[in-house]
């Protein structure tokens, strides 16, 4: 599954071709209204970056490491409103049965 998001691609793609090390969280909002809060819904997703190559986080990453002081390393609760669900690869593999056009 590709990125459907361009500027988290172009981000995603720059981690990656210098190497960095770090990570990406995205929030997107949903047309859903919680009922107990009143709220949008929010979809978080993330990315580990480590030496270039870029991994998608599980659902459960995610919310941990949103869910934790990055002082202290205490739990926090969840925020209302907000699912964490698993991330997609970014760059899907090119196949490689594929041959190469003649231009």
């Amino acid at each position: 599954m590709s990125v459907d998001f361009p500027a988290l691609a172009l981000i995603l793609s720059f981690a990656r071709a210098a190497g960095a090390a770090g990570g990406v969280v995205m929030r997107s909002f949903t047309s859903r209204t919680d009922p107990d809060s009143g709220s949008p819904v929010k979809i978080v997703r993330g990315w580990a970056i480590v030496k270039g190559v870029v991994r998608p986080l599980k659902a459960a990453e995610i919310m941990r490491a949103c869910c934790t002081d990055a002082r202290t390393g205490a739990s926090l609760p969840p925020e209302p409103a907000v699912e964490y669900a698993d991330s997609h690869e970014p760059f899907p593999a090119a196949p490689s049965d594929v041959a190469p056009s003649s231009g």
